[in-house]
């Protein structure tokens, strides 16, 4: 109900304002834009995010800061600028990293794969931030991060036309989800490579357990 979240946020914003609460304020305007992001008004999203950056700044909470980076980068993704998009997310991630914070590592990793998917001339770069998304996933044995990687990297293997490769991740990721959300995303990917390998049964038997 984004009427209600967003008028929640922002009795939250002002009540934050009125005590003088930074962290609260930060918070709300940390909503107000997942609000408008969800909405998919990018413009608003990301306005309602610089203001929190600021506030996070202020605090010194390197954590926010992060994470207003890679919401930020989202949006721009959204909006088709990959660049401004791969810029923000590279400066998430190496806050992330300076102060070992394993769910923005993993998130930015995830986000600069992504960006590098898009264009065939940068397939090799999305399997070396997938792959270190991986073996950080393993490290903190996080079963759906592990499903999350696995789909990535065999989505990747996939387009590149290594089908083998495309297999064994993707099975890998169908093993490590821990429930149906996102078990369609490689059983289909899965099923797509057997269609192009002509093995059109093994193909449909995925296509319908996806389905």
């Amino acid at each position: 109900n984004p009427d209600s979240a967003i008028s929640t946020a922002i009795a939250s914003k002002k009540l934050a304002e009125k005590v003088g609460y930074q962290p609260g304020l930060a918070l709300a305007l940390k909503n107000i834009g997942m609000v408008y992001y969800n909405q998919g008004n990018y413009l608003d999203a990301v306005k309602t995010w610089q203001q929190a950056l600021e506030v996070y700044k202020a605090m010194g909470d390197k954590i926010g800061i992060a994470n207003m980076l890679s919401n930020e980068g989202a949006a721009y993704f959204n909006q088709g600028d990959e660049a401004k998009s791969l810029e923000l997310h590279l400066q998430s991630l190496k806050l992330s990293e300076a102060i070992n914070d394993t769910l923005r590592v993993l998130t930015s990793l995830t986000n600069i794969g992504a960006i590098y998917l898009n264009k065939p001339v940068t397939y090799q770069k999305a399997l070396e931030y997938f792959q270190r998304s991986y073996e950080l996933s393993l490290a903190i044995k996080d079963p759906y991060s592990i499903g999350t990687s696995t789909a990535n990297l065999g989505e990747t293997y996939f387009k590149i036309g290594n089908d083998s490769m495309a297999l064994f991740y993707l099975n890998k990721s169908v093993k490590a989800y821990d429930g149906p959300e996102d078990l369609p995303y490689s059983l289909n990917y899965i099923g797509s490579v057997y269609t192009r390998q002509k093995e059109y049964a093994k193909a449909i038997k995925n296509h319908n357990q996806a389905y």
